[in-house]
């Protein structure tokens, strides 16, 4: 490839998808970008603890050229500042933008007219860091359900802020029903017994002034889709959790996948913008975490 061809030219004429993206894996200060065909994979990890990427598809983009380097040359994988992109992607807010891979990014908004001023912003790349970014084995899934990003979002902001752990359970279809609890109503007998009948998934916290548990029944309303074969239950840090909520804005599904080891995958689906391809999405946070032992914290 000439030195003086960038490895990617893309245009936008509203950046706000992209840098919305951006933010919702915004973990740390610097991120590894991926650019190919497809478009961007940004990836953040947290201690090796947690890993969140972002699928930033070329359909957000007016224009996307990309230069893939010669077999000799370093692929199109490199660290960046991502509070210095996003900076510079406030500063421009609904603009256009053309970015250029390594040795360096910029940034820059062109005016309504042609002949007017520009401006420029120029961000260095660095070598990429070592990322853990464990696959997640489909083969080895014990747990499949895809919900309304609403009822996950409320569910989190109702636990207590004080808990260091959340419990994920989730029980199949036609379970034996429960015995009745007898100081509780008819109505809240009736809802226990029909969960143990669709199968439920339940989210439970505990802090320093009790428990919260929250059910969602196999309903139509509820999941778009559930799978689950045998009693799925795991536990996970809250502050895993809580930087899983802020990305969760703005998006409309999520796909919440468990391994038979605990290995969580929750992919966070953003509305379907206007003229995507059936089939096609605006753009996926993925969040990649392991299930602590039963003598974590």
């Amino acid at each position: 490839m000439s030195q003086s061809q960038p490895v990617l030219i893309a245009e936008t004429t509203d950046v706000r998808p992209f840098a919305r993206l951006l933010r919702g894996v915004g973990l740390k200060h610097n991120a590894v970008m991926t650019i190919s065909e497809a478009g961007f994979e940004v990836t953040v990890e947290e201690i090796k603890t947690l890993c969140a990427i972002a699928w930033i598809p070329t359909n957000l983009f007016s224009s996307f050229t990309f230069n893939k380097p010669a077999d000799e040359e370093p692929p199109a994988c490199f660290e960046i500042s991502l509070d210095g992109l996003l900076q510079c992607l406030n500063i421009f807010g609904n603009a256009t933008t053309a970015g250029a891979g390594p040795p360096a990014m910029a940034v820059k908004r062109r005016h309504d007219d042609a002949k007017g001023p520009t401006t420029s912003c120029q961000l260095r790349v660095l070598e990429p860091e070592e990322l853990m970014n464990q696959e997640f084995n489909q083969a080895d899934c014990v747990l499949y359900l895809i919900m309304k990003s609403e009822w996950f979002r409320d569910a989190l902001a109702d636990l207590p802020p004080t808990s260091s752990r959340i419990t994920l359970t989730a029980t199949p279809r036609h379970q034996p029903a429960p015995p009745d609890v007898a100081q509780a109503t008819a109505s809240s007998n009736a809802r226990r017994t029909h969960r143990a009948d669709v199968g439920n998934f339940s989210i439970k916290a505990i802090g320093d002034f009790g428990s919260v548990e929250l059910d969602y029944p196999n309903d139509k309303e509820v999941m778009d889709r559930f799978d689950c074969e045998s009693v799925v239950s795991f536990s996970y840090h809250s502050s895993h959790f809580a930087l899983l909520s802020r990305a969760l804005a703005q998006s409309i599904k999520i796909c919440l996948q468990v391994e038979s080891t605990g290995f969580l995958c929750v992919q966070i689906m953003m509305p379907v913008g206007e003229n995507v391809p059936l089939g096609h999405h605006s753009g996926i946070l993925e969040f990649k975490m392991h299930a602590l032992e039963e003598d974590d914290n």
